[in-house]
């Protein structure tokens, strides 16, 4: 069983119910990332945000939970890409100041607490398809985590990197792709009993 995109709003229930760990982690600042109007969005994290998320969900549920293998992924995916599978098709993410200015493009070079204060935002005209009755973003910069550790751009199948090197081009398991203008999501899996 493969679950939907974790929402904003489900990765907020967490934060809320588990301070320690919010008060804890490393890593990019969630706030700027997940401060879309519709909460029911993909939440954006890193590696090991989706790590302390399926602990806390296994004890919640009491049902073994992890992340889709990469293999597992291109099955659940039919191998196809989005439609939007060329990083010149769009999709892109959204820079914002914390007074609300928007960046053109990506934002200069600044300070690692600046830039750390901008806001990421999905475009207007994000669109999903659907595959196996799963939903999908079709954008170059949305990707998932996968269960080793890596993600995977949504429309292109390609790695953190846009390379067709997926399991050996990995970024930073501490980072959500803010600084490449990707947000990166989970959703979560479970083996039926046969």
């Amino acid at each position: 069983m493969v679950s939907e995109l974790i929402t904003i709003d489900e990765l907020n229930d967490f934060l809320h119910k588990n301070h320690e760990y919010f008060a804890t982690r490393k890593g990019d600042s969630l706030s700027p990332l997940n401060s879309e109007t519709d909460q029911k969005l993909a939440a954006t994290c890193t590696f090991y945000d989706v790590l302390a998320y399926i602990n806390w969900a296994e004890k919640e549920t009491n049902v073994p939970l992890r992340l889709l293998a990469y293999d597992e992924y291109l099955a659940v995916r039919d191998n196809d890409l989005g439609v939007n599978a060329s990083f010149k098709s769009g999709g892109y993410m959204t820079f914002y100041t914390p007074n609300g200015k928007q960046y053109p493009n990506h934002p200069p070079y600044m300070s690692e607490s600046d830039f750390d204060a901008l806001t990421l935002r999905f475009p207007d005209n994000l669109t999903c398809f659907e595959k196996n009755e799963l939903k999908f973003i079709d954008s170059n910069f949305f990707a998932e985590w996968l269960l080793e550790g890596i993600s995977i751009r949504s429309a292109s199948l390609t790695s953190f990197y846009g390379d067709a090197h997926v399991l050996r081009a990995s970024g930073p398991r501490d980072s959500t792709g803010k600084y490449k203008g990707v947000k990166t999501g989970f959703r979560l899996c479970y083996e039926l009993s046969q």
